[in-house]
């Protein structure tokens, strides 16, 4: 016996050529104002599938797959920083926009409206992490009993090797 399918919503992928990479992105038709939805770091425009149900209500609803994720293309190993995810974004929005950002997505967000503040109508930033000096594998200590308690640097934090080995 065949499980029932699941309906969804109808999307249409869509993609923009952006310094000799493709990115892709989910565009739900809706219409009215766009709206620009940008995943975290562990996901892709698809997160955002049932929220652009209710969100296209209010207009349209497109969410990007950042570079390296989803169906986007790979960028050089250096170039995956937060102003280089902000800038593909940009350079794919006509805008003014409403900008929805989710975890490092709300970083992207969050620098895309400092870098062009004029293709911004409304910012909303979703469970953002605070900016550190460190990378996210050097803010956290290990517990006392961890494999990383011998594999620490002087200020007590593992080093990014003993996170790996977890």
């Amino acid at each position: 016996m065949c499980p029932m399918p699941v309906l969804t919503d109808p999307v249409r992928h869509g993609w923009a050529e952006i310094g000799g990479r493709r990115l892709h992105h989910l565009d739900w038709g809706c219409s009215g104002r766009p709206i620009v939805c940008i995943h975290g770091v562990t996901s892709s425009a698809w997160v955002w599938h049932h929220v652009a149900r209710e969100l296209g209500r209010d207009g349209r609803v497109i969410a990007p797959d950042l570079r390296g994720h989803g169906e986007s293309g790979w960028a050089p190993t250096d170039a995956y920083r937060t102003i280089d995810h902000a800038a593909d974004v940009a350079a794919v929005m006509t805008g003014p926009v409403d900008l929805v950002g989710s975890s490092w997505g709300a970083l992207v967000a969050l620098a895309m409206a400092a870098q062009r503040p004029e293709m911004v109508r409304r910012l909303v930033l979703v469970d953002v992490e605070p900016p550190f000096e460190q990378g996210e594998a050097d803010v956290l200590p290990g517990p006392p009993a961890s494999p990383m308690s011998t594999s620490r640097r002087p200020g007590g934090r593992p080093t990014t090797q003993a996170l790996l080995r977890i």
